[in-house]
């Protein structure tokens, strides 16, 4: 998938008051008065429905209603950002090296691999 494609994606699952929640997140965390709620942060995503980075684990964080979603950013050989926590692919993918070895369109050749990694 494009990274545009994915960007619209997410875009479209923010609810018409994006704007506010985000306004209201920023100001609980600046603010020096002790937080009213808990603010809940996935890192990498919910990995356990998906790939920890994927598209399916950051919508399953949106529909789940969670704060923050903590994400890791890698750049192809072609200078494209693409989501990916480890100095390698092989242990989230079927492929094996670094992410600047590839192309995005090489990269689209690989498969994420299950949340557990099978």
């Amino acid at each position: 998938m494009r990274l545009i494609s994915a960007i619209v994606m997410l875009l479209a699952a923010v609810s018409v008051g994006a704007a506010t929640r985000v306004d209201s997140l920023r100001e609980a965390i600046y603010s020096p008065a002790p937080f009213k709620k808990p603010i809940v942060i996935a890192h990498r995503g919910d990995w356990r429905s998906g790939t920890e980075n994927s598209l399916r684990a950051i919508r399953r964080c949106i529909d789940m209603g969670v704060d923050i979603v903590e994400l890791d950013i890698a750049m192809t050989r072609d200078s494209v950002l693409v989501l990916m926590h480890d100095d390698t692919i092989d242990r989230t993918t079927t492929g094996s090296g670094r992410v600047s070895d590839y192309t995005l369109e090489q990269l689209k050749d690989f498969n994420l691999r299950s949340p557990i990694g099978v």
